[in-house]
């Protein structure tokens, strides 16, 4: 070695390898033909991502906004409109939605049947997050998993 490190050894003999790859006048042109094709696919590829993540952004970007708008705000919500915000959201807190009966009156929540004992403080936690609930009544019956 005069004077050379052995990464530049290493990386020219990469290069050069490479080189020879591509420019064998046998197989040299179906050898270039696959990389373009390849490079064009990914190019696609990616502008085809960075078009979806950009429109997801934009999508969340909005639901922010518009959740900031709401967030200040105590209009009256509709009986049947909050109950349809309780019934979805318990399907994400509770493991048994369906023994939850849900009754409305003007923005109260009267929540009754059973709940597991240990879903119970979170589903009223949860519940009184829900923009337009005034009050919740607690009427569950605590059982053991």
């Amino acid at each position: 070695m005069s004077g050379k490190t052995p990464i530049a050894t290493i990386s020219a003999g990469v290069i050069g390898a490479g080189l020879m790859y591509l420019l064998d006048p046998i197989m040299g042109p179906r050898r270039r033909g696959i990389l373009r094709d390849k490079l064009i696919h990914f190019s696609r590829v990616g502008k085809r991502a960075a078009s979806l993540t950009t429109r997801d952004a934009a999508h969340r970007v909005q639901g922010l906004v518009a959740e900031a708008k709401y967030m200040f705000r105590n209009e009256p919500v509709i009986d049947d409109v909050l109950i349809e915000r309780v019934r979805s959201r318990l399907g994400r807190v509770v493991s048994h939605p369906g023994t939850i009966d849900i009754s409305v009156r003007g923005g109260g929540i009267t929540l009754s049947g059973s709940v597991l004992d240990a879903e119970h403080d979170r589903l009223l936690q949860a519940v009184r997050k829900i923009r337009g609930v005034n009050s919740v009544h607690d009427q569950l019956s605590r059982r053991a998993a």
